[in-house]
């Protein structure tokens, strides 16, 4: 499992996950947190612009908790509707391409997903 936070440039964070492991809102803020400190690390421009976020429908992102952390950043959040291919950039500009480039690769352990993925 993966969170993935992009932008029309290229890949901001990749926060891989254990198998099995739900991803609950205490696990989804520490993401928030390195993604915040990965953003002001590689484009501190961006933050002066502020943070839009396009969440899906996930649950640890309504989490109060989340909620919080993510009105501290001062990020703007999209809500994302059902069934509204037109508001899912990554199926379309992340995980299409992502999949040409796997097709037809092997990995024997899961570093060497991470490896690929990351590239």
């Amino acid at each position: 499992m993966a969170i993935v936070f992009w932008y029309h440039q290229g890949l901001l964070l990749v926060d891989f996950h254990t198998h099995g492991v739900n991803v609950k809102a205490a696990i989804y803020c520490v993401t928030l947190y390195r993604f915040h400190k990965e953003i002001r690390r590689q484009r501190p421009g961006l933050l002066s612009k502020g943070e839009l976020l396009l969440h899906d429908n996930a649950r640890p992102h309504p989490a109060s908790v989340a909620r919080d952390l993510v009105q501290r950043f001062r990020w703007y959040v999209l809500e994302h509707r059902h069934y509204s291919p037109d508001l899912a950039p990554s199926d379309f500009h992340l995980f299409e391409p992502l999949n040409k480039y796997l097709i037809g690769r092997h990995f024997r352990t899961d570093a060497e997903v991470q490896e690929a993925v990351v590239k």
